[in-house]
């Protein structure tokens, strides 16, 4: 799976027809079952900050932003003890470059009986990085 990326604006990009077909997609896969929810997550109203950190060279990518999957590992890392992933999915906002403060907030009500937990992954300012919110099975 992977997205066409506008490189002026860096801005995903609608593809035609004609370029799909040169893939192998099988609309019977899992991954066209997938329901989707609202693009959007919503910002947890109560949070607590639970880790604050300066991105590092090793979470960078090549582009010297900080890599996509290291929010995600981040995020996974303040889950309560027991609480079982049943499905994911991230709202990645801006980008974070080498020497970037960090705050990690994780959503106040966050347990392992919480059917939902969010993740904000913020600026010094509070402008979330990255939103990565967890669905418990």
């Amino acid at each position: 799976m992977g997205v066409f990326i506008n490189a002026e604006t860096g801005r995903p990009v609608k593809t035609s027809p004609e370029e799909w077909q040169r893939y192998d997609i099988n609309p019977d896969t899992p991954c066209n079952s997938i329901s989707f929810q609202d693009r959007h997550i919503p910002l947890p109203e109560t949070t607590k900050v639970v880790e604050e950190f300066d991105v590092n060279i090793h979470h960078l990518d090549v582009n010297n932003h900080m890599n996509n999957a290291q929010y995600v590992r981040i995020a996974y890392n303040y889950l309560p003890d027991n609480f079982e992933v049943a499905q994911f999915r991230v709202e990645y906002k801006r980008q974070a470059v080498l020497g970037d403060r960090v705050i990690v907030k994780l959503s106040a009500n966050a347990d392992s009986q919480s059917s939902v937990v969010c993740v904000a992954i913020c600026d010094i300012e509070d402008n979330p990085f990255a939103l990565v919110e967890f669905s418990n099975k």
